[in-house]
């Protein structure tokens, strides 16, 4: 005789294949529920697991200003102009401004060693995630395309490479 499982721990399996990502459908199928049983359990999370991609998207589109505005106080500090100039121009606030000089005298102080360092630590780094991705077969937006392609494997230089199935660039 199959032992019998109390209310809380089904809702709790329900709750675990939503959070694998399955549809209510496939849900319903597997656990022999009606879809809108599944549904009312998992509605809760669902709204969750929404706003929760709701505050990712903000937090990422923020981090794209803020690069986007570094980017910009960076040429314009390489160009000569001082962090009280980009402020009167409405470039970015005087906080930013004082954070963003901090870290350009930072970075223009660095050593050469120290840049070869970071530069390999950034190609391995590249190096590691292009093979991941490429070995995975996981699809990627193209930097250079912008299209959705899988990283394939060419002679480039000499040398095998992860490129982007449909420009051939190396996109990191």
């Amino acid at each position: 005789m199959p032992k019998i499982i109390s209310k809380e721990t089904h809702d709790e399996i329900l709750k675990l294949h939503f959070e694998e990502g399955l549809p209510f459908s496939e849900i319903s199928k597997r656990v022999g529920v009606g879809r809108n049983k599944v549904a009312e359990i998992c509605g809760d999370e669902e709204a969750r697991r929404a706003d929760q991609e709701m505050e990712e998207d903000k937090e990422k589109e923020r981090k794209q200003s803020t690069q986007k505005i570094e980017s910009e106080v960076f040429a314009r500090l390489d160009n000569g102009e001082n962090p009280i100039d980009l402020v009167k121009a409405g470039v970015c606030s005087v906080e930013a401004a004082e954070e963003f000089g901090k870290e350009y005298a930072k970075l223009k102080n660095m050593s050469r060693p120290e840049i070869e360092i970071l530069e390999a630590r950034m190609e391995n780094a590249s190096y590691a995630l292009r093979h991941a991705l490429g070995v995975g077969k996981i699809k990627i937006c193209c930097p250079l395309c912008h299209g959705w392609a899988q990283l394939t494997l060419r002679k480039v230089d000499g040398s095998q490479r992860w490129v982007c199935g449909n420009c051939g660039g190396i996109p990191f």
